[in-house]
């Protein structure tokens, strides 16, 4: 299972100013707390699946037009618990692909002012297992730990949020399988569609 994306219409913004602010900010990636930001929404339902929000930063990521990513884990260890609550908006037509992968790797920092790491794939041999297109209203809880990558398509800029453990940690009190395990027991209300 590598996301779930939820069926029903939930945007990540708590006021259009949001938006505006992200749109405006000139760095590439940013970080700031989910109470300044995300929808009440948002944060009751992640308080619904057991996730104290005073441990979660929300990332935000500009991807330009016509671009293709590394092959990446984020954090340094594969297949590690950790997961992402994830939106993106401004391009129509983009996608987190994850692959199967075999080659060299390097341990990078994200550039984020924490300088957390994250692990790249260079001269890989890579297989296509999945992909999602993530949404604007409609969020996507995915799996950051599996070598994947993003791909903006279209000739405009992809914005995204995505609601994460405020250290990364790879030893989270949250970890994928207990919330996967709770998206499952609640998912008459969440409705999320898992993949």
């Amino acid at each position: 299972m590598l996301y779930y994306q939820i069926d029903k219409e939930l945007n990540w913004y708590s006021t259009s100013s949001a938006i505006e602010y992200v749109e405006s900010y000139k760095e590439k990636r940013f970080s700031v707390l989910p109470q300044e930001f995300i929808n009440t929404k948002v944060l009751n339902l992640l308080n619904s699946l057991g996730i104290n929000i005073e441990g979660l930063k929300a990332y935000f990521f500009v991807v330009p037009p016509k671009y293709t990513g590394l092959i990446h884990i984020d954090s340094v260890e594969e297949n590690h618990a950790l997961w992402a609550l994830n939106w993106a908006w401004g391009s129509s037509s983009h996608a987190v692909e994850w692959f199967n992968v075999t080659g060299n790797t390097r341990d990078e920092l994200t550039g984020f002012g924490e300088n957390l790491p994250y692990k790249s794939y260079v001269e890989s041999n890579r297989e296509l297992i999945d992909s999602v297109m993530i949404k604007e209203t409609k969020p996507t809880l995915l799996k950051p730990g599996i070598p994947h990558r993003i791909t903006n398509f279209s000739n405009s800029i992809r914005w995204s949020v995505s609601i994460r453990d405020i250290n990364f940690s790879i030893n989270t009190k949250y970890p994928w399988s207990l919330l996967q395990q709770k998206l499952e027991e609640n998912n008459n209300e969440c409705n999320f569609i898992h993949h």
